[in-house]
């Protein structure tokens, strides 16, 4: 079936004049109108129920674009963004990118065409100048960024809640300490990361010094849990304890632990990021910083909202995480 941009490259135009074509919008020459009408007629276009609502522009629809559909942290921010539009009549529509860019842009380019309202969206590698050209609705960003962006960010504070953690295992003894990164992160980006930051703040302070292969950049999945057991049962000099970069890591690494005979916390303590229902139901109950996912959701749904409005919006809205103890952290000899 013809799309948007068939039709567009048919007649040799943008997509945002075809679609002012279609919307009986002005604003477009006669040249133009002419040749997407034709491009139409010989593609067989058909305007489908969400096209004809160009007439309006409005949709009532909001797209959230998240990495991992399987982490109950993106479930719990969809309800809570759920809740909210539902009580303004509008409907969330959910994209799982499974961290792949090109996911990503290809949901974009969908949301335009489909004109979609609004975009709330997590996708920590993509550029964000690039997605300000692409998209002509309202976006929010969900999660922190370390630089400033053309959009406003929902999210944590990601670097009080690394320093957090870090406090909470210096507590326990532990000087030898690891931290996971997104795998979509190169060594520049690492290097410009919020939590990065944080870490090398925090062990400067301490005066201690950085091992640069316990900085490790990997899926932040269940797999990706199972390789980083890899890569620290490998290792000559390990990490004490490893702050893991989400729960569904901490959950991987442990069951490759047990299957090696590998003891979470007597032989490596771990603390996880998000609290997940499952990391509370296992043995050992792992040791998370608490982030509050519905109220995150909802608080993004609330910006979309205002800024459809024509409201200004605050740049960041950053929360704050709670420090979950259960087992999963072992103290250290002093």
């Amino acid at each position: 079936m013809p799309t948007i941009i068939d039709v567009a490259k048919r007649a040799n135009v943008s997509k945002r004049s075809v679609s002012r074509v279609l919307a009986g919008e002005g604003n477009v020459s006669k040249e133009s109108r002419d040749a997407v009408m034709k491009a139409v007629e010989e593609l067989n276009f058909v305007k489908n129920s969400v096209a004809s609502s160009m007439r309006t522009r409005k949709s009532k629809t909001v797209l959230l674009i998240i990495p991992d559909i399987t982490n109950n942290f993106w479930s719990e921010v969809s309800r809570g963004a759920q809740i909210v539009l539902d009580k303004k009549g509008y409907s969330l529509m959910v994209a799982n990118s499974d961290w792949q860019k090109d996911r990503e842009e290809r949901y974009l380019q969908l949301a335009m065409e489909h004109k979609v309202d609004a975009v709330m969206i997590n996708a920590p590698d993509m550029d964000m100048e690039k997605v300000s050209k692409m998209v002509d609705t309202p976006i929010v960003v969900l999660g922190e960024r370390s630089h400033k962006l053309p959009f406003p960010i929902v999210g944590t504070d990601s670097y009080k809640a690394i320093r957090k953690a870090l406090d909470y295992v210096w507590s326990k003894g532990h000087k030898r300490i690891g931290i996971v990164l997104s795998a979509s992160f190169d060594s520049e980006g690492t290097k410009n990361s919020t939590k990065y930051r944080a870490y090398c703040d925090w062990m400067k302070e301490k005066n201690i010094d950085i091992n640069e292969k316990w900085v490790i950049n990997i899926p932040l999945s269940i797999e990706g849990g199972k390789k980083l057991f890899s890569i620290w049962r490998d290792m000559d000099e390990k990490p004490s304890v490893i702050l893991t970069g989400n729960d569904l890591v901490a959950v991987g690494f442990t069951k490759s632990a047990r299957d090696d005979d590998v003891v979470v916390p007597d032989d490596v303590s771990l603390v996880g990021f998000d609290d997940i229902p499952l990391v509370g139901l296992m043995s050992p109950g792992i040791t998370t910083l608490q982030k509050p996912k519905s109220e995150i959701g909802a608080i993004a749904a609330e910006r979309i909202l205002e800024m459809l409005d024509g409201k200004t919006v605050p740049e960041r809205t950053l929360l704050d995480s709670l420090l979950i103890e259960r087992e999963s952290v072992k103290g250290e000899k002093l």
